[in-house]
């Protein structure tokens, strides 16, 4: 099933809305997001509230539901 999801960079604040499916993987998310916004993907991680999501969980694993923010954290 497809989900529409947005995800904040921790840092500056910028947003970006991402459609995934639920077998997407929480890695393959920060890549995306990460080549975006041009920072390095080895060095991030996705939160989801206080929740620090594994690279391997898919959405559906993480219990990620449409219309969730989730955080890139990065060293930049």
């Amino acid at each position: 099933m497809s989900l529409k999801i947005t995800v904040r960079d921790a840092k500056s604040g910028a947003v970006v809305d991402l459609n995934v499916e639920d077998e997407n993987t929480v890695g393959e998310i920060i890549e995306g997001v990460a080549r975006y916004w041009q920072v390095d993907a080895g060095a991030s991680m996705l939160r989801h509230g206080e929740k620090v999501l594994g690279t391997e969980e898919t959405v559906a694993e993480a219990a990620i539901q449409d219309g969730d923010m989730l955080d890139l954290v990065h060293e930049r």
